[in-house]
């Protein structure tokens, strides 16, 4: 089993304010355990809360990486908050990583989005 680390960081900038609400969201693998060149379909993306839901922001289907490799997944899309509404009540950063091709960790795109 592997620990993994969930990231929101700044886009090009030293705070979020800065950056004007993007983000890149990043997955950090904290274990040792994954070695070699297993791979692994990785999906991450935001989810509103408006009251009882809402939109969120959607991001890219899967994407495969090696955390043998490389211990840190970016995903490739930017997370724009500044897009969210101000009536947002909860934000939900979700990760979702399973084996290489079992697509066990699909997930449609939050609906709105």
């Amino acid at each position: 089993a592997c620990e993994f680390k969930l990231v929101v960081a700044p886009e090009s900038a030293s705070s979020f304010r800065r950056s004007g609400g993007k983000a890149r969201l990043q997955l950090k693998c904290q274990s040792e355990a994954a070695v070699g060149d297993t791979a692994a379909d990785c999906r991450l993306w935001v989810e509103a809360e408006e009251g009882r839901g809402g939109p969120g922001l959607a991001a890219a289907g899967l994407r495969r990486h090696c955390f043998g490799r490389a211990s840190l997944f970016t995903e490739p899309e930017e997370a724009d908050f500044a897009a969210l509404s101000p009536s947002t009540a909860a934000l939900f950063v979700c990760a979702a990583i399973a084996p290489a091709g079992t697509r066990a960790c699909w997930r449609p795109s939050p609906a709105g989005a």
